[in-house]
């Protein structure tokens, strides 16, 4: 199974792109937001692929990072989401937006791309959501918490993990208003939540509304 291919750009196209490795030219689907960062043709080129073996045909996907790869095979894991959908969402929107927007429960952001139906997203957030957090923090969470202890030093409510989940909600973008409101109502039910990913799910539905509270999103 072939997961990587280094090098030499010989044709570029949206969708699709041949990259030529020692005399074999490989032909990978790409997402169209990859084509549109591809080098000049005759240049060095590195692709993550994934290799989708089906009975009549072996085809290439090509990704210019492993998050954009991990993002493609998180959106397949999903019921009914397929590579061709999955390479559809990623042509219209960069890794981390579909992340960030599974974890928000954005479905406006996935609305007009082709072949991607309300069903679809609605399987998404349902099947991936909690996936798509864990990718994001390791993705977000610790750079986004270096640079708050570089800039102030971090409140502690208690349990160590507290501090964690400060950085991942703030890697999320949200407020630092509204993740203090949240931290300080998750203060109060460590012993209950337990640990950091019951806490953080706790805290996304605390900021949606959806834990008994009024949206602290709105919050001046």
């Amino acid at each position: 199974m072939i997961a990587r291919l280094k090098g030499i750009l010989e044709e570029k196209a949206e969708g699709h792109a041949v990259v030529d490795v020692q005399g074999v030219g490989y032909g990978v689907a790409i997402p169209n937001l990859v084509f549109h960062k591809l080098p000049e043709l005759g240049a060095e080129v590195t692709l993550q692929i994934y290799t989708h073996v089906r009975e009549d045909q072996i085809t290439l996907f090509g990704f210019g990072s492993k998050l954009e790869q991990d993002v493609f095979l998180l959106l397949m894991s999903a019921s009914g989401v397929g590579p061709k959908v999955a390479l559809a969402i990623l042509s219209n929107l960069e890794a981390i937006q579909i992340l960030e927007g599974v974890v928000k429960n954005d479905k406006a952001l996935f609305s007009g791309i082709s072949g991607v139906g309300k069903k679809t997203v609605e399987k998404l957030f349902v099947e991936i959501r909690e996936k798509a957090e864990k990718r994001l923090v390791a993705e977000k969470g610790e750079g986004r918490r270096a640079t708050l202890i570089a800039s102030s030093a971090p409140i502690v409510y208690g349990e160590a993990w507290v501090a964690d989940l400060e950085g991942a909600l703030l890697s999320f973008g949200y407020r630092d208003q509204d993740v203090k409101a949240v931290l300080r109502d998750v203060s109060e039910k460590t012993a209950e939540l337990g640990g950091f990913d019951a806490a953080l799910r706790y805290a996304l539905q605390f900021l949606s509304g959806g834990a008994g509270k009024s949206s602290v999103r709105g919050n001046a």
